[in-house]
C-alpha cells in the first residue's frame, strides 16, 4: 500500500471513529435557559414561544415577561444540537422569529446546548 493510500484510510478510520460520539451527543437531551427582559416600558407585557426550528409546529410555552426590566429565566430540555428558535410579540411588534415562527430573522434561533442565553426586548 502506497503512503497516500495509508494516509486516506488512517484519515477514513479516525472519520469513522468520531461520527458515533457526534450521532450519540446529538440524540442527548440537554437543558437550555433563557432569560428575557422587557427593556421597553410600556406597560405591557409581550408574549414568548420558543420552536423547533425545523418544525415550527412543535413549540415550548407561552410565557409572559410581566414587569418592565425585570428577568425572565426558563429552562427547556431539548435534543443536543438542534436549533431552538425564539417568538415574541405584543400587539403589531415582534422579535425574534414572531408568533408562530413565521418571521425568521438573525439571531432568533440557538443551538440546543448546556447553556444559558440572555435576550432584551427592545421598543420597537
Amino acid at each position: 500500500m502506497g503512503k497516500a493510500s495509508a494516509l486516506l484510510l488512517v484519515l477514513l478510520l479516525l472519520l469513522a471513529a468520531g461520527a458515533p460520539a457526534q450521532a450519540a451527543e446529538r440524540g442527548r437531551m440537554v437543558k437550555m435557559t433563557f432569560e428575557f427582559v422587557d427593556a421597553c416600558d410600556d406597560g405591557y407585557s409581550p408574549e414568548i414561544d420558543f420552536y423547533l426550528k425545523e418544525n415550527p409546529s412543535r413549540y415550548w410555552g407561552t410565557f409572559w415577561l410581566r414587569y418592565y426590566n425585570e428577568p425572565l429565566s426558563t429552562t427547556l430540555s431539548c435534543e443536543a444540537g438542534k436549533e431552538i428558535c425564539f417568538g415574541s410579540w405584543l400587539k403589531n411588534a415582534s422579535w425574534g422569529c414572531g408568533k408562530k415562527c413565521t418571521e425568521p430573522t438573525k439571531g432568533a434561533c440557538f443551538v440546543c446546548q448546556e447553556a444559558t442565553v440572555s435576550i432584551g426586548l427592545q421598543c420597537q
